[in-house]
């Protein structure tokens, strides 16, 4: 009796973003509000090679959620 092979699934590919952001995302559920607002900020401007767009793209979806969170 001969056993018939399974095709394996495509590999998955992940976006570049998602592991860091994962591991951003549980270092920062250890730290209160001020504290990781503060840290995000030093990190990025710490950080010359930060593009001026990115933190303008950064800045205006900070600012929606701000928004938002100030509505509920």
């Amino acid at each position: 009796m001969f056993f018939q092979r399974k095709k394996s699934p495509p590999p998955v590919r992940i976006k570049p973003h998602v592991v860091p952001a994962f591991m951003l995302h549980e270092a920062a559920s250890a730290l209160p509000s001020e504290q990781l607002c503060n840290a995000i900020y030093t990190a990025i401007a710490d950080k010359p090679d930060v593009k001026s767009e990115h933190l303008e793209k950064l800045a205006n979806r900070l600012g929606r959620l701000a928004h938002e969170r100030g509505r509920t």
